[in-house]
């Protein structure tokens, strides 16, 4: 069962505060993300990552983090294609 919210943004930090008071919070968006990730909630994460990749698409953690909740759930090629835009990024820093 997922968890409610309230006890899960008390898990995700001030992420979901952050996120209430600027959706667009790349940063905010990325932690909760990886608080999604760490309870399996795959989907959730992955919704969370895309958005982080359109509002910051030069940002390679968010892509490296997506790609490893693609593969988490089976989703191969597509994790391959964001680790490989992942690791494009870095490379370019």
């Amino acid at each position: 069962m997922p968890p409610s919210a309230p006890s899960f943004c008390a898990r995700a930090g001030l992420a979901c505060e952050a996120i209430s008071l600027d959706p667009k919070s790349a940063d905010a968006l990325l932690r909760r993300a990886k608080a999604w990730n760490k309870k399996g909630e795959y989907d959730k994460a992955i919704a969370d990552y895309s958005e982080v990749i359109r509002l910051a698409p030069q940002d390679p953690d968010a892509f490296s983090s997506r790609s490893h909740a693609l593969n988490s759930k089976g989703e191969h090629a597509k994790a391959v294609a964001d680790f490989d835009q992942a690791t494009k990024l870095i490379l370019v820093v």
